[in-house]
């Protein structure tokens, strides 16, 4: 995707509403053996590259408070993004399966395993919820403690258990190419709290974005597709003759307990046929119209 003011064409610009900044610095540092820190390092790398990309970004100025100085990593984190992006589409490292992921029995028959092997990265454009659980469930409890929910405490306390267990820190994205009605045909993800981004913006999540799926691009790597059957079986624990308990049985048992909590919905792991991804960037494209 080429991102700026092309000679010929529309110019497209990115409403970014995540980047893992640490993460695509450090695949930009691989492909180009070390992330430039400075704009004018960036723009002359695009320039020579020929990738195709006009982009500008305002200076700062000395003694910035916190806020700003997040939001300048924000800008740093985006135009390190987008040079990663079309960087590692021309070298071959990154596709887009936006088409073949909106057909339904790919999911099943082996071409989503085909064109996104565990490990590749990939773009796909669909519907995407994004579930912040945690800190709705944070607001619940406050809520529960302010004892304003009238006859519905008990089972707002219900629910707030029940949440704080299934809902890790985070906010869960759900990529669903196939539409809502198919939401297992598709990926899942958990956007991790930068300071730059979801953690200053959390409140503001719904009422930004609302609680219906919209269309976002979402980067990311593959992590694993998930299993078909899950039913694990208890591991059995032998002591040892009151030696203690082996290394090895303990780690069998938090694997035995991980595998549980999946088959039980209560972490991200995907549900067969849909796909984990580890999330790079969210965002959506804006597209100018010349006069």
């Amino acid at each position: 995707m080429t991102v700026g003011i092309p000679e010929e064409g529309n110019p497209i610009i990115q409403d970014f509403m995540y980047v893992d900044v640490p993460r695509v610095r450090s695949l930009l540092g691989q492909l180009y053996q070390g992330t430039p820190e400075k704009v004018e390092e960036v723009s002359e790398k695009l320039r020579r590259w020929g990738l195709g990309a006009t982009l500008g970004i305002a200076k700062g100025e000395a003694g910035k408070q916190s806020i700003e100085r997040n939001q300048e990593t924000r800008s740093y984190g985006e135009l390190h993004f987008t040079m990663f992006e079309q960087a590692a589409e021309a070298a071959g490292f990154l596709h887009d399966i936006s088409d073949v992921a909106l057909v339904p029995p790919n999911w099943t028959n082996g071409t989503i395993q085909e064109v996104a092997p565990e490990g590749s990265i990939v773009r796909l454009t669909a519907a995407s919820n994004i579930v912040d659980g945690h800190y709705f469930s944070e607001m619940v409890g406050h809520m529960l403690e302010a004892n304003i929910l009238g006859g519905r405490q008990k089972t707002a306390k219900s629910v707030y258990s029940m949440m704080k267990i299934m809902y890790p820190k985070g906010v869960v994205l759900r990529v669903m190419p196939c539409g809502a009605s198919r939401p297992n045909h598709g990926f899942v993800g958990t956007l991790l709290e930068r300071s730059e981004y979801i953690d200053t913006e959390r409140s503001a999540l719904y009422g930004r974005y609302g609680n219906e799926p919209r269309e976002w691009v979402t980067v990311g790597i593959v992590a694993r597709r998930g299993e078909r059957e899950v039913s694990p079986a208890m591991p059995e624990m032998d002591a040892g003759g009151g030696k203690g308990f082996q290394r090895e049985q303990l780690d069998a048992l938090v694997q035995y307990f991980s595998k549980l909590m999946e088959s039980h919905g209560a972490n991200e792991s995907p549900t067969y046929p849909g796909v984990a991804i580890v999330p790079l960037a969210v965002y959506r494209t804006i597209v100018g119209r010349r006069a």
